[in-house]
């Protein structure tokens, strides 16, 4: 009857020991993806540059006419000059966008037509490197440039 019980015993610790090793520690849940990822901020500077004055012209025939930089960036109002002289510029902006693309409005005046075409050039560097290079040419005082910008590859980008 001993030999019966020890050969049970052994059996036992036998197959406990199998089970112990096999069962092992239960896999670790997966960890679960962020539904609301943090949104990553890419950096945009603008250059812009002007041939010409935007201040106002206190001898001007119409005094009245709007003159200046106005930066719209989709849609919103970011910065207003109303006193820009040529020799001020380039003119630098920084924005952190959050978006995967962007739109800018550029509108600059020197209030009365000018004599000689205006030119408004416009430079748009992401992380140092140039992507955009636009002007913009005008002979009746008002200058607007419109254009878009989207983040993505290099092969995205044109000019």
């Amino acid at each position: 009857m001993n030999r019966f019980l020890l050969i049970f015993l052994v059996w036992i610790f036998t197959a406990g020991c199998g089970w112990f090793v096999l069962s092992g520690q239960p896999p670790a849940p997966a960890p679960q993806p962020d539904l609301h990822p943090a949104p990553a901020f890419r950096t945009l500077r603008l250059e812009i540059t002007s041939s010409f004055d935007m201040a106002a012209d206190p001898f001007a025939l119409n005094p009245s006419q709007d003159s200046g930089l106005q930066i719209y960036e989709n849609g919103v109002l970011q910065k207003s000059l109303s006193e820009l002289k040529a020799e001020d510029t380039p003119l630098f902006l920084e924005s952190r966008i959050a978006a995967a693309s962007v739109e800018y409005r550029i509108r600059a005046s020197a209030g009365e037509p000018p004599l000689r075409p205006q030119a408004l050039r416009v430079r748009v560097f992401e992380n140092g490197l140039l992507r955009k290079d636009l002007s913009g040419w005008s002979q009746d005082g008002l200058l607007d440039l419109h254009f878009h910008h989207s983040f993505g590859s290099e092969a995205e980008h044109g000019f």
